[in-house]
């Protein structure tokens, strides 16, 4: 029925809303979403891209010049020290005090200085580690406008839950036996899910998601063949979508390919390969690295970064140009080690 709606009116429907009820309005079909998040105002409004390392969170203006060492700096660890950055979601940053117990969670605005401490984790067998930070994602849940902090142990069978405004964590099962989380690929968040991998087995890469709305763990299958080859690879967020960065290296570069999720449907999901990304090597402190968590600026730019070849110390930021305007089904990006 959507479908037969002019849509201009059914954006001027749509308007109308509270901005918590139009969110919600995502979930009616697949139309209404690319509506929302492409023609009102609160979705459009996104056109900055928030990247970070271990010490600082860093946002990336439209106009930022093909290098710069001067992006605009929200949060530097220096004002918490000994916390790891876990993930920022509309400006707020997550932290985690590595020295506590299964990680101490702090929500932080570096716009007004506030923070809050979130209760710990009810765990009574917990011990500090400096990988603690790894095994937290941050989320905002569109739909429902909930703040979420999501915890993975490193040998699971549950996932612990904390919705701010809430006084406590609560568990959600995944009905099955435990498993042990792969630190090294991370945890990401997109759209209402949170995304780990399990350490292989004689089954080969394992992807876990946990939907944030039903509360409900799955495994993702298929993942891409490519993880089948010798290689390293690690979860990302590729414009809203999940992706599967695999690497391969050879003594004069490192050729990694971008593969993204696009459809999902009764348990299964398809592939394709949105990028093809070859970094010269030409030295450790001049060797760039794909941003985290967001590498896609837009659809028109890769962004990179490499520790300050003078120092040592901080990175510089690189912006490289999609020769084809970032158009599918796959863009291949030559980088130049010495840039």
């Amino acid at each position: 029925m959507a479908e037969s709606f002019p849509m201009d009116v059914l954006v001027e429907v749509l308007l109308l809303l509270p901005s918590s009820a139009r969110r919600r309005s995502r979930l009616v079909c697949r139309l209404w979403r690319d509506t929302v998040d492409t023609r009102t105002t609160e979705m459009r409004s996104r056109t900055r891209t928030l990247v970070a390392t271990r010490e600082s969170v860093c946002l990336i203006e439209d106009d930022l010049p093909s290098s710069s060492d001067g992006s605009i700096d929200l949060w530097a660890g220096d004002n918490f020290k000994g916390m790891s950055l876990v993930d920022t979601c509309n400006g707020l940053v997550c932290m985690c005090d590595n020295r506590k117990p299964g990680g101490a969670i702090t929500l932080a605005n570096p716009a007004t200085g506030e923070a809050l401490a979130v209760p710990p984790l009810p765990l009574r067998h917990a011990e500090a580690n400096w990988f603690s930070y790894q095994m937290y994602g941050f989320a905002y849940h569109r739909t429902t406008g909930r703040y979420e902090v999501v915890h993975v142990p490193f040998s699971f069978d549950r996932v612990w839950v904390f919705t701010l405004g809430e006084s406590a964590w609560r568990p959600v099962a995944t009905d099955s036996p435990k498993e042990t989380y792969d630190l090294d690929m991370g945890i990401v968040i997109v759209d209402g899910a949170t995304y780990w991998a399990v350490k292989e087995t004689g089954t080969g890469a394992k992807v876990m998601s946990f939907d944030l709305d039903k509360e409900r763990i799955t495994s993702i299958r298929p993942l891409p063949n490519v993880l089948s080859r010798p290689g390293r690879w690690h979860l990302t967020e590729v414009r809203g979508r999940l992706g599967i960065a695999f690497s391969h290296e050879s003594p004069r570069s490192d050729k990694t390919e971008v593969w993204v999720m696009e459809h999902a449907m009764a348990g299964q999901c398809t592939w394709s390969r949105w990028y093809i990304v070859r970094m010269q090597k030409t030295g450790y402190l001049r060797q760039h690295h794909l941003t985290h968590p967001n590498f896609a600026h837009h659809s028109q730019h890769v962004l990179t970064m490499r520790l300050h070849s003078d120092s040592g110390q901080g990175y510089v930021f690189y912006k490289h140009k999609l020769g084809n305007g970032g158009k599918k089904p796959c863009v291949v990006v030559e980088i130049d080690g010495r840039g």
